[in-house]
């Protein structure tokens, strides 16, 4: 069973299946950056613009400007000027009125210009370019000539990438992909964890108890990717056993960082709620580390406990009890057996027989209701673990059954008459607080029924006279005996 249980751990240590997943995350992570940093957005953009520039000159068709055959626009002369006569004969035709068109006349001595020529001071250096007056406008010509397929070529010249362009896209992608894969590998990690606890332990729990898991027997119980739980009932003297897994948080991956500062290990804490009280007794065995929180956390290890000396037990726990007696009934031969071999993962021991669902000892408010708390007998186990450590995953049955036995040993031990009325007299010193509260609050509650009842009969009276003057007459009276009977002085013989 033993050899199994190791067989098992080893191969889930060995951890080959969670660095598949861990390597893979890294591959598609690269994969994704060498994706968005690759030219080929550049190569998408450049080919975008090359249909648009194909569809401007596609566009000087519209001008009916074709080009030939080199691919070369035409070149384009310039027309004569024209002559004084044409423009006089279209002023006619058209009728001009000089009034609203002011052609200024050209002075004396000054060259007529032909029309669509300017002077020279009248144009713009910045929008005009002076031409070679002797050159004739027959030979001036527009070149338009261009090179279709070289224009092309230069609007597909890559740009170089800049990686900084990209650098919080890749950065955040690359992230997300570890947080994934950290993820899925952490968490069938803990569940694989998680599932070997209950197969090493299924056998003895079915053994001890008639049903395991939840209504629908569903064993163990995912409370989150690092918390299970294993639950069973139906055994004599015990209520319930609750077994809390709490695993490192593998699957997280901000866990895993700071795993690595301040390294956390796997417990498992068991709890076993009595149906039948124990004896009164308080024995706590723990890592001295760890008293003052469970001092601070436990109100019966606070009020009743104190140091007791350790003799046969590992120097290492810290023992805890309310009395030499109770601590010498619990720890017989057996039970010191198993201490000293489950030690290197106990963290704390605790059996009691004042477990309390609420504070005992506090301030009550009078005007709240108080009800009677009831005590509890509860068994609690906490191991502290390493689960991918073969030496101490094969401690894991053998922590189950130490349960087993604590459950019968306490629930046969008996204190003896001075113990128990010892024991008797702390617990009502430290009920004390509630005590008094109830009483304060049953008191309170007699009074009010009291005068509900005679306000109650008082408003029936006054609805007779007659009646209500004989009662008062029997209340004056009452209230005289009463007075007589302090004031009577008792004479011995």
């Amino acid at each position: 069973f033993l050899e199994k249980w190791h067989k098992s751990r080893m191969k889930m240590a060995r951890g080959g299946r969670g660095r598949v997943c861990v390597l893979l995350g890294l591959g598609l992570a690269l994969v994704l950056l060498a994706i968005v940093t690759s030219p080929t957005l550049v190569k998408a953009s450049s080919s975008t613009e090359d249909s648009d520039f194909d569809v401007e000159l596609d566009d000087l068709d519209e001008f009916g400007e074709d080009l030939d055959a080199d691919g070369k626009v035409p070149s384009v002369k310039l027309q004569e000027p024209v002559g004084d006569d044409e423009v006089e004969a279209l002023g006619d035709s058209l009728d001009l009125d000089s009034e609203e068109f002011d052609i200024p006349a050209p002075q004396a001595g000054q060259p007529k210009l032909p029309v669509g020529v300017a002077k020279e001071e009248d144009l713009d250096s910045e929008e005009f370019e002076i031409v070679d007056e002797e050159k004739p406008a027959e030979e001036m010509e527009l070149d338009l000539s261009v090179k279709r397929e070289g224009m092309i070529q230069m609007m597909r010249v890559e740009q170089p990438v800049n990686l900084m362009d990209y650098m919080w896209e890749a950065g955040g992608l690359a992230l997300v992909t570890i947080f994934i894969f950290v993820f899925i590998q952490g968490n069938s990690k803990n569940s694989g964890i998680a599932g070997h606890i209950h197969e090493v332990t299924n056998e003895l729990l079915s053994k001890n108890f008639a049903h395991l898991g939840d209504a629908d027997g569903k064993q163990p119980i995912c409370e989150s990717a690092n918390e299970y739980v294993l639950h069973a009932t139906g055994r004599q003297s015990v209520a319930c056993l609750t077994a809390y897994i709490n695993l490192v948080r593998r699957q997280d991956l901000f866990g895993v960082l700071f795993e690595m500062f301040a390294p956390e290990r796997d417990s498992i804490t068991l709890t076993i709620e009595m149906s039948e009280p124990i004896a009164p007794l308080i024995v706590t065995l723990a890592n001295p580390r760890i008293l003052s929180f469970l001092k601070d956390q436990r109100e019966d290890i606070a009020f009743f406990a104190k140091t007791v000396n350790n003799h046969q037990l590992p120097k290492d726990l810290a023992v805890l009890s309310d009395g030499e007696e109770a601590f010498k009934l619990v720890a017989n031969l057996q039970f010191n057996k198993y201490v000293e071999a489950l030690a290197p993962i106990i963290q704390a021991i605790h059996i009691t027989d004042q477990f309390y669902n609420d504070t005992i000892q506090k301030e009550y408010d009078a005007d709240a209701e108080i009800v009677e708390p009831v005590a509890k007998s509860v068994l609690t186990f906490n191991f502290v673990f390493d689960a991918t450590t073969p030496s101490h995953a094969d401690m894991i049955p053998s922590a189950f059954e130490f349960a087993m036995f604590c459950v019968d040993h306490v629930s046969s031990l008996s204190l003896s008459t001075a113990g128990k009325a010892r024991a008797t007299k702390k617990r009502k010193e430290f009920l004390a607080p509630v005590t008094k509260a109830l009483e304060k609050q049953q008191r309170s509650k007699q009074q009010q029924r009291s005068a509900d009842m005679k306000a109650s009969k008082e408003e029936k009276l006054a609805k007779d006279p007659a009646k209500l003057a004989k009662w008062e007459e029997q209340q004056r009276k009452r209230q005289q005996r009463k007075k007589e009977k302090k004031g009577r002085a008792v004479v011995m013989m």
